[in-house]
């Protein structure tokens, strides 16, 4: 691999027009720095045999020419099927029967020239919040990296440098729909996980994308269910066990606006949790009152009344 490396590196530090085009030189001018870029392109070995190839063999399609039209009336159309072909026939009819190794080579190197190499790049997802400020000034703005730190926005761009960026669109919660099915579909999810990254339970740490999407009201299948159960104003994310105490009665949760969660304890405490962090009410008249209101809204977490 790195005797490849090397050999990539002095053909581009000879030939730099060899390099595809709209993949990044990185500023490279020496040896050494084509050999750093050499090293990531090994990650994409089509891109390397592409490089390689129009490399050895500059000319390989100079003389290729198009087929010229074949003259002649056109063939009658039989409606009726052909009869089936032995298997032999077929594959000689598309394949000449007899090749030198040097036409196979020949042909061989023909495609993959042929080849856009960036086709057979592997995926790779990367979501990174940005507002719009860091797309004018990204040296001078953050973004958020999910799984990592913060760090300036130029750092997420040299990143992505010579790669293929798909860039999904801005989600409003708010113009979601939802649906009857008991499933999230991943656009709500998105929707649910753009509004909070974490889980909805009070002074949870838990956060990322593989937090269970509950039902604040539980889901009852229709019929004899409401339509549109499963939406961005009656779902929260929770991790397993914060789930297993949901559901055994531990808390009563209620959502009384989306995203705004008001729990309560079995003790009588009173907690708000949304976007900003978790606010404990306490216990007494105040919260009580604050939890009646919600409940008297008509959203309630589970079958069971206070």
């Amino acid at each position: 691999m790195y005797g490849t490396a090397d050999h990539v590196a002095d053909v581009l530090f000879k030939d730099p027009t060899l390099l595809p085009e709209g993949i990044s030189d990185r500023g490279a001018t020496t040896k050494g720095e084509w050999r750093a870029v050499a090293g990531w392109l090994m990650s994409q070995p089509a891109l390397v045999l592409q490089i390689l190839t129009a490399a050895d063999r500059p000319d390989l399609f100079t003389d290729l020419e198009a087929p010229e039209p074949v003259e002649g009336p056109t063939p009658d159309i039989d409606d009726h099927e052909p009869a089936a072909q032995p298997p032999s026939r077929v594959a000689n009819s598309i394949i000449p029967a007899a090749l030198s190794q040097a036409e196979r080579e020949r042909l061989f190197t023909e495609l993959a020239r042929r080849i856009d190499p960036n086709r057979l790049a592997p995926r790779r997802v990367l979501h990174v919040h940005v507002c719009a400020d860091a797309l004018m000034n990204p040296d001078q703005h953050p973004a958020r990296t999910e799984g990592l730190r913060p760090m300036v926005a130029a750092s997420v761009r040299k990143w992505l440098d010579g790669s293929r960026v798909t860039v999904q669109p801005v989600i409003d919660p708010d113009n979601i729909q939802p649906v009857d099915s008991y499933e999230t579909p991943p656009r709500i999810a998105e929707a649910i996980f753009t509004r909070s990254p974490g889980s909805v339970f009070p002074w949870s740490s838990s956060l990322g994308r593989n937090l269970d999407h509950d039902h604040t009201i539980s889901y009852v299948p229709p019929p004899e269910g409401p339509p549109g159960q499963t939406g961005v104003h009656s779902l929260g994310l929770l991790n397993r066990p914060e789930l297993r105490g949901k559901t055994f009665l531990i808390v009563r949760v209620r959502q009384p606006q989306p995203g705004v969660f008001v729990w309560r304890t079995d003790y009588g405490r009173v907690i708000i949790t949304n976007p900003a962090g978790t606010h404990d009410l306490g216990t007494g008249s105040f919260p009580d009152t604050i939890w009646e209101a919600v409940k008297h809204c008509g959203l309630l977490a589970n079958t069971q009344q206070s």
